[in-house]
């Protein structure tokens, strides 16, 4: 037999009313809680639901303006431009030297556009040195100037081909003959050096001073007016050690280094164009003391020392004179 639908309707109301009011008749919905009443519902909220964790700081930084992309760089002026002139002419070893008033910077912009063509080689070597005798150069100029001369002297063919007419140096060295490791090959050396430097201008001859040495480096014309550059002193070579065969003390001399030889010439070259008005005293180079005899020495220092010890005074400028 089927129960009628609203019978068990009105059972399911009549179940669940009555356990509603059995669980609500004694409640209290009018007086407010009791203090302890209060706290334990909360010490049991608590403890059921812990306390979230803190929230972090927010640490605000202080914004630094960042200059746009499109915000041109400030550049550095352009040094101003030497005017190059004529190129269809051999130039003379003192080329350039008319625009002594421009700095190191303009000369060294001027070589690096003559060294983009094979042919303007020779005019673009000029405006190196130029940059190095005539622009006062700071240590940065210089050493662009001396590497690039450098690289330029392997395509380089040598400037006086006609040696009959070379000036004729001697470099005296006075220093202990057994203070050398390797005295033939160090003449070899220097004597290349010095040739290709001056670009065969001056034709040295190696005068070694063993009797008496002095620790001397210095050159001379070989002519009997010959003037005598400035001498430099080496460091003394001579050291005491102990024999092996007995006690006493004796003399031992300790071998000078190649570069301290190479050093001392160029300072007695540089001492010498000290007072030089033009071209301008050689400065300290920033390369090896062997190369600086080809750099920071250019070929209008050679000549210029050259023409000094020999007594040969420099020609007169050309003046125009208009009327």
């Amino acid at each position: 037999m089927r129960i009628p639908w609203y019978i068990v309707t009105l059972l399911a109301l009549g179940v669940i009313i009555s356990g509603a009011w059995l669980s609500i008749r004694e409640a209290d919905f009018t007086s407010p809680p009791t203090a302890q009443a209060v706290d334990t519902s909360v010490a049991a909220w608590k403890e059921n639901y812990p306390p979230l964790p803190d929230k972090p700081k927010v640490v605000k930084h202080k914004l630094v303006d960042i200059p746009s992309i499109d915000t041109p760089v400030a550049k550095e002026p352009a040094p101003p431009e030497i005017p190059i002139g004529s190129l269809a002419f051999s130039p003379a070893l003192n080329h350039f030297t008319e625009h002594a008033s421009f700095s190191s910077a303009s000369f060294i912009q001027l070589a690096k556009s003559l060294s983009k063509t094979p042919e303007h080689r020779v005019f673009a070597t000029l405006a190196w040195e130029r940059a190095i005798d005539t622009g006062k150069p700071d240590t940065q100029e210089l050493h662009l100037a001396e590497t690039s001369l450098l690289q330029l002297a392997q395509h380089q063919p040598a400037w006086w081909a006609d040696t009959h007419n070379s000036l004729l140096l001697d470099v005296h060295i006075s220093v202990p003959e057994e203070s050398l490791t390797d005295k033939e090959e160090f003449t070899k050396q220097l004597l290349q050096s010095i040739r290709d430097g001056s670009g065969y201008l001056v034709i040295p001859n190696i005068v070694w001073r063993h009797k008496e040495p002095s620790h001397q480096v210095w050159l001379k014309a070989p002519s009997d007016k010959g003037s005598t550059s400035h001498k430099i002193k080496l460091v003394d070579a001579v050291l005491i050690k102990p024999s092996e065969e007995d006690s006493q003390p004796e003399a031992s001399v300790a071998p000078i280094d190649q570069a301290t030889l190479y050093q001392a010439v160029f300072d007695s070259i540089a001492s010498t164009l000290r007072f030089s008005a033009s071209p301008e005293p050689p400065r300290p180079s920033t390369l090896s003391p062997k190369d600086s005899l080809s750099t920071a020495l250019t070929r209008l220092h050679w000549q210029a020392f050259a023409h000094l010890l020999h007594g040969i005074k420099p020609a007169p400028e050309a003046h125009m004179i208009s009327e």
